[in-house]
Order: structure tokens, then sequence, then C-alpha cells
């Protein structure tokens, strides 16, 4: 069994990717920083709401 199969480390391998993306996205357009934080709050939202029901 591959440790990338545990869905906790898939979740925290995503959310790593998320912050890195939507950092990069941040320094690129910091005039649009409010969208940003809006979108990432969302996406780890939805992140977790996935994890939540694959655990159901």
């Amino acid at each position: 069994m591959l440790i990338f199969d545990v869905p906790e480390v898939k979740l925290f391998l995503l959310m790593i990717a998320e912050i890195v993306l939507y950092l990069i996205a941040f320094l690129c357009n910091r005039k649009n920083k409010d969208m940003y934080i809006r979108l990432f709050k969302v996406s780890v939202l939805m992140t977790l709401l996935y994890y939540i029901s694959s655990r159901i």
C-alpha cells in the first residue's frame, strides 16, 4: 500500500497544491486580493466537505 493511497495524505497534498496556486495568483494580481481570499476559503471548504463525505 502506497502512502499516497491514504485519504488523509491525498487531502493534505491537495490543500498544499491549492495554497501554492492561490499564493502564486495572489502575488501576480495584488489588486484583487479579496477575491483570491474568498476563492481560497471556498476551495478549502470544498476540500473538507469532500474529505468528510469520503469518510462516511
